[in-house]
């Protein structure tokens, strides 16, 4: 069952994407999205168990697995909103190159020359999806990081965080799935506000989320009360899926659990070549494929 509730979750990010976009559609911004909606999964839990509250200040092991998943659905929502979809999927699946080198030093999982092969896959997809298009002769140095923009960030950074957060999910077994569940409800809510508060302290104009959204709701035609049944609805799949991570993802080796949520890259594949007809260039479908193929073999190694 533990393979199968982490497949379930892949499901849902890999089609996360579509609501994703259409509330960005509708003025919100992703950080303010993810904001409210882990807000609102919060105050459930205050509702009906105060305790969690404060055993998440209290340790350091909750603490630490709340804000590494925190930062992971957070640069993960924005990234996927404001770049290629296929793209970042792709860089975020880094994942399991960075699950390895961080297991090895929090849980002492073995690195061989095996593990170096899948690093050198993953490095080479990464070359020919955000490097190879802007080689331009003598002058490649300078144009090295020309391609690279906000949104590879985004997924890059979050790839780390969460490859930290499944390492930390595997070495917090001892924890019942409420209290991880909650540090990851948490742990997202405090990244965003924390977000946001400083966004309020360098009030920069791009970055005015809630001002923007309150200036250009009336621009839209969608009805206020269908606006929040789709945000409430979106709410509750997405902490669905963030249980059954953790439900599945603390009882599998961390390497098993990369590859299982390889199947999120196929149903994105397969939704926006659908729904969005989005189509990559030969040399980014390439790096794609090296960098799955790296994650498939960590699967492998044992």
């Amino acid at each position: 069952m533990a393979k199968l509730y982490v497949i379930i979750n892949a499901l849902f990010w890999g089609l996360v994407w579509i609501p994703l976009h259409w509330f960005s559609q509708q003025s919100v911004h992703p950080v303010v999205l993810t904001f409210l909606a882990y807000f609102i999964l919060v105050l459930l839990f205050f509702l009906l168990k105060k305790k969690y509250f404060l055993n998440f200040f209290l340790s350091k092991e909750i603490l630490f697995l709340g804000l590494a998943y925190g930062a992971t659905n957070l640069l993960f929502n924005w990234a996927i909103t404001v770049g290629e979809v296929l793209r970042i999927v792709f860089l975020f699946y880094l994942m399991p190159v960075w699950s390895s080198v961080i297991a090895f030093f929090l849980i002492k999982e073995k690195v061989n020359y095996f593990s170096a092969f899948r690093l050198f896959l993953a490095i080479s997809g990464t070359f020919l999806i955000l490097v190879y298009e802007n080689i331009n002769g003598e002058s490649w140095a300078i144009d090295f990081f020309s391609g690279i923009g906000l949104a590879d960030y985004l997924a890059i950074l979050g790839g780390i965080c969460f490859a930290l957060g499944n390492v930390l999910l595997r070495r917090s077994a001892n924890l019942d799935s409420l209290t991880k569940t909650f540090s990851i409800f948490f742990g997202t809510f405090v990244v965003s506000a924390i977000f946001l508060f400083f966004n309020f302290i360098v009030s920069s104009p791009e970055l005015s989320f809630i001002t923007k959204f309150l200036q250009d709701w009336s621009l839209n035609d969608y009805p206020l009360e269908n606006f929040f049944l789709v945000f409430i609805t979106f709410t509750f799949t997405l902490g669905l899926a963030n249980f059954f991570l953790q439900l599945g993802a603390s009882k599998l080796p961390v390497n098993v659990t990369s590859t299982l949520l390889l199947v999120e890259v196929f149903v994105a594949m397969i939704s926006t070549s659908l729904i969005d007809k989005s189509f990559l260039s030969l040399n980014e479908y390439i790096g794609g494929a090296l960098i799955l193929l790296s994650a498939i073999l960590s699967f492998l190694k044992k």
